[in-house]
């Protein structure tokens, strides 16, 4: 599971304290949290304290949502690149790593999103904003 080599990897070089609340975060919000450390892949290193701000800023049902909606789309990611070899091994113009490439930078551009939204309010995130995301990403599938 790709999703455990990353969340290892950034446990790897953290002190205690730092590893105590990725572990917290990860119990909190369960393998779709996992899932969010995959951003670190094509977002950088960065996005780890964006999604641990994600996870402090909003009632916690609706961050469950937020990281259920990206782990649907990594998920969605690995269903397009087994769609596309399976009915399309003919055709070698398609790239499917691009493809698959293209749609994780989605990803990470809707955690990026939302950090941003956190970072931008004063107050917190913006709830009916980011409901309303979630809605939009949910019509698109």
């Amino acid at each position: 599971m790709a999703e455990q080599v990353y969340f290892f990897g950034v446990l790897k070089n953290k002190n205690n304290l730092e590893s105590q609340e990725i572990k917290s975060f990860i119990k909190k919000y369960d393998k779709d949290g996992l899932k969010s450390f995959l951003s670190l892949a094509h977002g950088g290193k960065e996005m780890e304290q964006k999604i641990l701000s994600i996870g402090k800023s909003a009632p916690e049902n609706l961050v469950k949502n937020i990281f259920q909606k990206y782990a649907e789309m990594v998920d969605a990611t690995h269903n397009v690149e087994e769609y596309i070899q399976e009915n399309f091994k003919q055709q070698s113009n398609i790239d499917v790593v691009k493809i698959k490439e293209s749609l994780l930078l989605r990803g990470v551009s809707f955690l990026n999103n939302l950090h941003e939204n956190v970072q931008n309010s004063h107050e917190g995130m913006d709830l009916s904003r980011v409901e309303q995301t979630l809605n939009n990403i949910h019509r698109h599938q």
